[in-house]
């Protein structure tokens, strides 16, 4: 019974929250504190904190966690299902009208157009770790910061060529020769 009602609450945060994952918290809290008393507000706090310190989305490290701590292992894939079940279905469904209207000039449009723009945003990314960079160049940083530069600009050289060329280069080569080098040069 603590299975389906986990997977429910987590389902409800996965198709109700909105505006990204430190906006989903108040949500969470109330679906896993107040209405389902699955844990402590105290409890829940300890769990966001430790989460936050944690890499990637909030709501699916707390989804795991409070998964765990209710129902163990199973609880936290249960949980886990639950909030991301939402967004992948939706994620599908665009990609099957994007592929089902591929050949459509509307969508051939859109795709042509969205090209420049993620180019943009990758070089704004470079660009901003390049000044980043610059900004904190003091002793040992400068090597291990001007190394991991060099391999994100390396990958993102490779993967661009690779994209708008003929050239094809699978994008996890080009990861795993960076991850490679980076190791290499990181421990040297």
């Amino acid at each position: 019974m603590i299975l389906l009602e986990l997977f429910w609450r987590f389902l409800k945060i996965g198709t109700l929250g909105f505006g990204g994952g430190q906006a989903m918290i108040p949500l969470i809290e109330s679906e896993t504190v107040q209405q389902g008393k699955l844990l402590s507000l105290s409890d829940f706090y300890e769990t966001v904190a430790l989460s936050n310190a944690l890499p990637g989305p909030i709501a699916t490290k707390l989804a795991v966690a409070i998964g765990f701590e209710s129902a163990g292992v199973l609880g936290s894939f249960v949980s886990l299902l639950g909030v991301i079940l939402p967004s992948s279905l939706g994620i599908l469904m665009v990609l099957s009208l994007l592929n089902r209207f591929s050949d459509h000039p509307f969508v051939s449009g859109i795709q042509l157009a969205a090209r420049p723009l993620v180019i943009a945003l990758i070089l704004g990314v470079g660009l901003t770790m390049g000044i980043t960079l610059i900004q904190s160049m003091a002793g040992f940083q400068i090597q291990r910061n001007v190394i991991l530069t060099l391999i994100f600009v390396g990958s993102l050289t490779l993967y661009l060529v690779s994209s708008y060329t003929k050239l094809n280069i699978p994008v996890a080569l080009i990861v795993l020769g960076m991850l490679l080098i980076g190791s290499l040069t990181l421990s040297a």
